[in-house]
């Protein structure tokens, strides 16, 4: 249900930036792969993401639905259930190899590691645009008041 959610913020706010700073891709999207590649095809052809309209056109039995749960918790739990599902692939595995040689077992595990390390964590964006009239409003003041920013050593 999060991937559906994540997906009908990124059609509603038409925010692709949410997908690229979070690294996300298909298999991040269950169930929902083919539409999660047309709203990234559409944004790479067309450079917008398609209005809910196209994608029901494409995707006739798509929930459009409204979210109002926060984008920084959507991303973290879909970033969550990936690396579940990646951890229970690994296990899986390591299970079938400790019923052969509990060594190759280990040995896969700490090789599987890094890959799953990769995964932990917040790939949190910063948006500097929004900001961005203030930051420079503040840019323009310190150049013309040097002295609010300066202390000065008492040398010339």
């Amino acid at each position: 249900m999060v991937e559906l959610q994540l997906l009908n913020v990124v059609l509603d706010t038409k925010n692709y930036s949410i997908i690229e700073c979070n690294d996300l891709d298909k298999s991040y999207f269950p169930g929902y792969e083919n539409e999660f590649e047309f709203i990234k095809n559409h944004y790479e052809n067309y450079k917008v993401i398609p209005d809910k309209a196209t994608m029901l056109d494409n995707f006739p039995e798509f929930p459009i639905t409204e979210v109002t749960e926060s984008t920084n918790y959507l991303v973290d739990k879909v970033q969550e259930a990936q690396l579940m599902r990646t951890a229970q692939g690994v296990l899986d595995k390591m299970a079938d190899l400790s019923t052969q040689d509990s060594r190759l077992a280990v040995q896969y595990l700490i090789n599987q590691v890094p890959n799953l390390s990769k995964k932990i964590g917040s790939n949190s964006a910063v948006d500097l645009i929004a900001t961005g009239e203030q930051r420079l409003q503040e840019y323009i003041k310190r150049t013309k008041d040097k002295e609010a920013i300066y202390c000065t050593t008492g040398f010339p």
